[in-house]
C-alpha cells in the first residue's frame, strides 16, 4: 500500500461507521458487518503506485453484493471526501436495511389467490436475480407509517388511489399496476416496471443485440458510453465499453452526489478491466433533455457553467460526444432491423411528466436546429385530454392517450415507416393503433412496435453515433 492507502485504511479502522469494527482479511480486504447490511471494502492495485478502493454492499444474506462504487486514491482531499461519503452511505444502508415493497389492494377488497400468486412471482424473480427487496401483500390501510418503504405497488383495482397513497407516503415510489402484468407469469415484467420507476439500472437482462451487417460502422475503435441518471437517493452512471460494435465491459457507479472527479475516477478505474485511458478513442455521454451541438452544461455535476464534455476532452485528449438518450436509442432501433429507412421512437416512463422522442431518416438521427428535434415536452401537454395531464402519466390508459397524440404529430410531419414505443406501463398498443386509424388514412399509418430493451438499444446507438463521428473526422483529415 502507498501512504495514502495506509491513511485510508486507518480511517476505516477508526470504528466510525455505525460503530462497527471492520474485520480485515490481510491488508487489502475488510468486511464491515452492520446490523442490517454488510459492506466489503477492497484495495486493488492500479498503476503509478496508486490503488483503487472498491465498495460493495450486501443488503440481505441471500443477495449478491451490489451497490458498487470505486475510486482511485491519488489525491488526499478527494480521498477524505469520498471516505465521508462512503461512511454516510453505509450508515444509510444500515438504517434502511432490506428494502420493503408493499403490494396493496383496496381496503374493501378481498385478497385473492391471484394476489398471492402475483406476490410470490415477484419474490421468485427477486430470488433468481439477487434483488434484495422484501415483498408484502396487504390492504392499503395496513401499510405501516413508521417503516422505511421503498415502493408501494397498487393492484389494478387500487391504481386510481395512487395520488392519495403518494401523499400519505411521500418518500415511497408509487407504482400503479395494470392487469396485463398482474399475474405470476408476468411478474418479471412487473419487476422491470418497478425498477424503471424507481430509477434503478435494469438488472433483469435484455435480449442480445444482433446488428444488421450493412448498418455496422466498419471502424474498430474503442468507445466508453456513460448514461447519467438521477433519482431521489443518488446519481447513477450506467456504463459500457464498446470495441467496434461489441460490448466488452459493462457496469455502474452509484454516488450520493456525482462530481467531475467521480467521472474521472470511473474512466481511470477501467484500467482494472484491461481498458486503459490510452485505449479509449472517444467518450459518449447520454443525458435526458436538449443537447445543443454535442455540448451540454450539467448543473448537477457542479458549477452551473461547468461543461463536462469540454473538460473531459481537455483532460484526456480524445473526443467527447454528448447525445440525448432517446436519440441514441432510436439509432439502436435502426441498427437492429434491416427493413425500414425511417423510424421514430417514443419513450415515456410511468409517473414521468415528459417523454422523449428520437427520429432516424436514411440512417441518420434527426437532431434539428440547436438539438431541439425529438422534444415532445414542449407540445405534448397542449393537446386536449379527458382530465388533467398530470393524472394521465400514472395510468396505462393515460399514457396510451399521450403516446397517440405524440405519434399523430410525428406521422403528420415525417411519416416514418415504423414507430417504436417504449412505454413501460402500457397494457398493449391496440388503443394507440386504433386511434391512429381513426385520425389518418390507412395507407399512411406506420407499423407500431413495442420494445422492452430500450437501454441496450440506447447504448448500441450511442456507440454507433460515436464511431460514425470518428470515421467522419478521419475522412476530413485524409481530405
Amino acid at each position: 500500500m502507498n501512504e495514502l492507502s495506509e491513511t485510508f485504511r486507518g480511517w476505516i479502522s477508526q470504528e466510525t461507521i455505525s460503530g462497527a469494527i471492520p474485520a480485515w482479511d490481510g491488508r487489502y480486504h475488510a468486511t464491515v458487518a452492520l446490523e442490517k447490511a454488510k459492506a466489503f471494502i477492497s484495495f486493488l492495485p492500479y498503476k503509478d503506485g496508486c490503488e483503487v478502493v472498491e465498495l460493495r454492499i450486501q443488503r440481505s444474506p441471500e443477495a449478491t453484493p451490489a451497490f458498487l462504487t470505486h475510486f482511485v486514491l491519488d489525491d488526499r482531499w478527494h480521498a477524505r471526501e469520498l471516505y465521508h461519503e462512503m461512511a454516510r452511505t453505509l450508515e444509510e444502508e444500515n438504517r434502511r436495511g432490506a428494502e420493503m415493497v408493499w403490494v396493496c389492494v383496496p381496503n374493501d377488497a378481498t385478497i385473492t389467490e391471484i394476489d398471492r400468486r402475483f406476490v410470490e412471482g415477484l419474490r421468485e424473480v427477486a430470488r433468481m436475480t439477487s434483488i434484495a427487496y422484501e415483498f408484502t401483500l396487504s390492504h392499503i390501510e395496513e401499510i405501516p407509517r413508521g417503516k422505511d418503504i421503498l415502493a408501494i405497488m397498487l393492484a389494478p383495482d387500487a391504481s386510481h388511489l395512487h395520488t392519495q397513497v403518494h401523499e400519505d407516503y411521500p418518500h415511497a415510489v408509487t407504482v400503479p399496476l395494470t392487469r396485463s402484468v398482474y399475474t405470476d407469469k408476468r411478474a418479471k415484467k412487473a419487476m422491470r416496471l418497478l425498477l424503471e420507476t424507481i430509477g434503478e439500472v435494469d438488472t433483469l437482462g435484455s435480449p442480445s443485440c444482433i446488428v444488421a451487417p450493412k448498418h455496422v460502422p466498419r471502424l474498430q475503435k474503442t468507445v466508453l458510453v456513460l448514461n447519467i441518471m438521477y433519482i431521489d437517493r443518488c446519481a447513477l452512471v450506467d456504463y459500457r465499453v464498446f470495441h467496434g460494435m461489441e460490448s466488452v465491459v459493462r457496469g455502474q457507479m452509484s454516488k450520493a452526489l456525482l462530481s467531475q472527479q467521480d467521472l474521472d475516477d470511473l474512466v481511470k478505474t477501467l484500467f482494472l478491466y484491461g481498458v486503459g485511458i490510452e485505449d479509449l478513442d472517444a467518450v459518449a455521454l447520454l443525458v435526458p433533455g436538449v443537447v445543443n451541438y454535442c455540448s451540454m452544461n450539467l448543473p448537477s455535476l457542479g458549477d452551473r457553467d461547468f461543461n463536462i464534455a469540454e473538460t473531459l476532452e481537455k483532460r484526456y485528449g480524445i473526443p467527447v460526444y454528448v447525445d440525448n438518450n432517446t436519440n441514441a436509442a432510436a439509432m439502436g432501433c435502426y441498427l437492429l432491423q434491416d427493413e425500414h429507412e425511417s423510424l421514430t421512437l417514443y419513450r415515456h416512463q410511468l409517473g414521468h411528466m415528459n417523454g422523449g422522442q428520437g427520429t432516424v431518416i436514411g440512417g441518420r438521427v434527426v437532431f434539428g436546429r440547436y438539438g431541439m428535434a425529438g422534444e415532445p415536452k414542449f407540445y405534448q401537454r397542449r393537446f386536449k385530454y379527458k382530465g388533467h395531464y398530470a393524472e394521465k402519466v400514472w395510468t396505462s390508459a393515460g399514457l396510451a392517450e399521450i403516446c397517440r397524440n405524440v405519434l399523430l404529430a410525428s406521422v403528420g410531419t415525417i411519416s416514418p415507416d415504423v414507430a417504436y414505443v417504449s412505454v413501460n406501463a402500457l397494457d398493449d398498443l391496440e388503443d394507440v393503433r386504433k386511434a391512429l386509424e381513426r385520425a389518418l388514412p390507412k395507407y399512411c399509418i406506420p407499423e407500431v412496435v413495442a420494445i422492452d430493451d430500450y437501454r441496450e438499444r440506447m447504448f448500441l446507438g450511442a456507440a454507433a453515433l460515436s464511431l460514425e463521428r470518428l470515421a467522419d473526422a478521419e475522412n476530413v483529415k485524409r481530405g
